[in-house]
């Protein structure tokens, strides 16, 4: 598929542009109509049960494909917290353990640790001096350390963390890699066995293309053991003939369907389903060509510019699928114009965070450019 075409897949207002990937995208059209069709699925007499667990066994296998990850490592989940806070619970940490997590995290990767301290375990805040190293992790480490925590894609900058230098370190430390992928997966390729990354939590609200309420927890089959579930429900604890006999025996599985606790909303799986099969289809190394040719033209425009400065990093191996920048001067000014141009975006830490997506075009980015070139 050429990046031409990426747009008519997807049913947009062409009044606004849209650079606000990075907080939540519009869905692709076959996306929307699998989420309505849902209820006939569900609600009416063509729901069959043994037909649900097979599609919900498809999204597992889906979203294994993304990372390069079994089915059998994927259990589904609502969002990304609540995959961070089923590992910070469930490594059944003790007040002798340490947690390594960095100061700039997003509060979903920064709460569920935190609040580990009620139990005593010593959550350490790493900070940097400029842009995140691996060595600024390595030296807060000690024999306590059971767990580092960070994101596969910083959000208000854009900054990609070296998980191939972490993943290494943590494998032979024996310290678990756990990583907040929501604002990566899906526009930038991550391959989790080659990154040794352990444990990668991503819903499917930003840049996936997907409504809120679906993603999914990857648990590496070599730590599984290590992680407990901290709730149970009626889906993680199974009888012998799980609609034939719902009262004995129950026992509790193996496999990563001990995450998946409760009955999922359905409709957000739906969707879910679509827009992964569309992204393997196109790929996601295409993906992020399009959006780096886009921010590629805006980067080009700043540099020639003096009134705006980039704060994201521009080291090709640092970069993700958004840059921040900001103006020399009236920045919350140069954000009300660009509301008033309906350019639809965000403002992060001092920064424009500029995000785009497939969907996205060239004319958009430059028409962008011309706002700000008039901004005064």
């Amino acid at each position: 598929m050429q990046s031409s075409s990426y747009r008519s897949l997807f049913d947009l207002d062409e009044n606004y542009i849209y650079f606000n990937s990075a907080g939540s995208s519009p869905l692709p059209i076959k996306a929307k109509e699998a989420a309505i069709n849902s209820y006939d699925f569900i609600s009416y007499t063509k729901h069959k049960e043994s037909e649900l667990f097979k599609w919900l066994d498809n999204i597992r296998s889906l979203s294994g494909n993304l990372i390069n990850a079994k089915s059998s490592e994927i259990a589904l989940i609502t969002n990304t917290s609540m995959g961070l806070n089923i590992i910070a619970r469930g490594a059944e940490l003790k007040s002798s353990d340490s947690v390594l997590v960095h100061r700039t995290e997003f509060p979903s990767n920064m709460v569920p640790w935190l609040k580990l301290r009620d139990k005593g375990v010593d959550v350490r805040i790493v900070d940097s001096k400029g842009f995140p190293t691996p060595e600024d992790f390595f030296k807060r480490v000690d024999k306590s350390t059971k767990i580092i925590a960070v994101s596969f894609v910083r959000f208000y900058d854009g900054f990609k963390f070296d998980l191939e230098s972490l993943g290494t370190f943590c494998r032979e430390n024996n310290i678990l890699l756990v990583v907040d992928g929501i604002q990566g997966v899906g526009v930038v390729p991550i391959d989790v066995k080659k990154l040794n990354v352990d444990i990668l939590s991503c819903a499917g609200a930003k840049w996936l293309c997907s409504p809120c309420g679906c993603g999914f927890l990857y648990i590496s089959e070599n730590v599984q053991e290590k992680i407990d579930s901290p709730f149970a429900g009626w889906l993680s604890w199974l009888t012998e003939k799980r609609f034939e006999n719902s009262i004995q025996p129950l026992k509790e599985p193996v496999d990563m369907t001990r995450f998946e606790w409760a009955t999922l909303p359905y409709s957000s799986f739906a969707a879910f389903e679509k827009t992964l099969e569309l992204f393997i289809d196109i790929g996601i190394e295409n993906i992020n060509k399009h959006i780096t040719e886009l921010i590629d033209h805006l980067i080009q425009f700043i540099s020639e510019n003096d009134k705006y400065e980039i704060i994201s990093s521009l080291k090709p191996e640092e970069r993700s699928g958004f840059i921040s920048f900001k103006a020399l001067e009236k920045s919350r000014d140069l954000l009300k114009k660009l509301e008033d141009e309906k350019v639809v975006i965000s403002y992060r830490e001092g920064g424009i965070r500029v995000s785009p997506h497939l969907y996205n075009t060239m004319d958009e980015m430059k028409r962008f450019c011309e706002i700000l070139n008039d901004f005064s």
